[in-house]
């Protein structure tokens, strides 16, 4: 459920080791306050199901730049 997503999104921007990973909340809850709640709980992006790779991609992208060939 979208309440064990945020607990869990909360839970890593708390932690040391992990609050400098981005986070990109891929769900099926697709309600502008789901969106809202998750980037409330600390995720840096929102993108609902049903999505094609190259939204996921540009999401990675912006976050973990990709090295040029």
């Amino acid at each position: 459920s979208s309440v064990n997503g945020e607990h869990v999104i909360k839970s890593l921007k708390a932690t040391d080791g992990t609050k400098h990973i981005p986070i990109i909340a891929v769900t099926a809850f697709a309600s502008p306050l789901d969106k809202e709640r998750f980037i409330k709980a600390g995720a840096n992006a929102y993108l609902p199901k049903p999505f094609k790779s190259t939204e996921l991609m540009g999401l990675v992208t912006k976050f973990v730049p990709l090295p040029h060939a």
